[in-house]
């Protein structure tokens, strides 16, 4: 629900429940909920304040028939601002503070509280391309088990441009340096990436390039080794909508994770190389009612034998929106 207190003075509430059936197995967790509100004001000389909060009821879904769903509730509360400094020169900052904890003691290694801070600097001389230097901070306090402590905290600096969404040739493009360091001694640095192009090749062709290198924090109760782990990869999507009504995108995805750990004769480091490609159809039924139905086969090869799969997945869907 959005409320409108001025045209530019909004306060949005939003609900996403989910609710699954599962006919072979009763392992599963059955119900998701997701609650968030945020207010957004935009002045009239262009500068914005966003401020929100939200809670994600959700669930780590068993790997095995004996296994068991994870529950946790994640919090987060969240605020952002940009403002205009000249004519050509604008500022932003966004502040992201998030807490996660399990339900069950057994999993409470992967609780933490985190905050996090992103400073953006744009210099738009330039009609429809801006230039942009951010800086981001993160801090990670980990409520590991006494005298276990993983906390972590990360900086990245990237340097890029920004086109403009509504031109033929959209996105970012951003690139820079990363370092990341662990109360365990568990330090890393290196190239980092974060880059999501669009172009329009023609009106009914769209193609969407990914590509990225980014530091990730592990949860082990997802069968994630190590404290982090730096993932590198990349993906292009190719979406046509040359039929009537009917939208076909094919898209592929591959992506390195490096996981970041204590290693020993017992427990050596992981890697994981995961492929992804898909196949996405979208038929538009009426403008209110869509079909939408997708194939994906994934492939994951990892150094720990027990993480290696292959995948086949099918889903299909009726989506109403008003």
């Amino acid at each position: 629900m959005d409320f409108s207190i001025s045209p530019d003075n909004n306060l949005s509430i939003g609900y996403n429940g989910f609710y699954k059936l599962y006919r072979k197995s009763d392992n599963f967790k059955k119900e998701i909920h997701k609650v968030g509100a945020f207010w957004k004001w935009i002045t009239p000389k262009g500068s914005l304040l966003k401020i929100g909060g939200s809670m994600n009821f959700d669930s780590i879904q068993p790997y095995s028939l004996q296994d068991d769903h994870k529950d946790f509730v994640e919090k987060r509360l969240f605020g952002e601002t940009a403002f205009e400094v000249s004519t050509f020169i604008n500022m932003g900052m966004l502040y992201d503070h998030t807490v996660q904890r399990f339900k069950k003691s057994i999993y409470q290694s992967n609780d933490f509280d985190r905050d996090a801070v992103t400073l953006r600097f744009f210099y738009k001389r330039l009609t429809d391309i801006a230039l942009i230097t951010e800086y981001s901070y993160f801090y990670q306090n980990n409520k590991d088990s006494e005298g276990s402590s993983a906390d972590l905290d990360s900086y990245v600096v990237l340097i890029g441009a920004q086109w403009d969404p509504s031109k033929k040739l959209y996105g970012h493009l951003k690139s820079g340096y990363y370092r990341v360091n662990s109360k365990s001694d568990i330090r890393s640095s290196g190239f980092a990436m974060d880059t999501d192009i669009g172009f329009r090749l023609t009106d009914i062709m769209l193609l969407n390039l990914i590509v990225y290198r980014r530091v990730v924090t592990s949860v082990r109760a997802a069968r994630e080794s190590g404290e982090y782990y730096i993932s590198t990869g990349g993906g292009l999507n190719v979406s046509y909508s040359g039929f009537n009504a009917l939208v076909f995108t094919v898209n592929t995805l591959y992506k390195n994770n490096n996981f970041k750990q204590l290693s020993s004769e017992f427990d050596p480091k992981r890697k994981d190389d995961h492929f992804d490609v898909g196949l996405t159809v979208k038929y538009a039924i009426q403008k209110w009612f869509s079909f939408i139905t997708n194939y994906h086969y994934r492939v994951n090869n990892s150094t720990a034998d027990e993480e290696d799969y292959t995948e086949n997945r099918i889903e299909a869907q009726f989506r109403f929106a008003l």
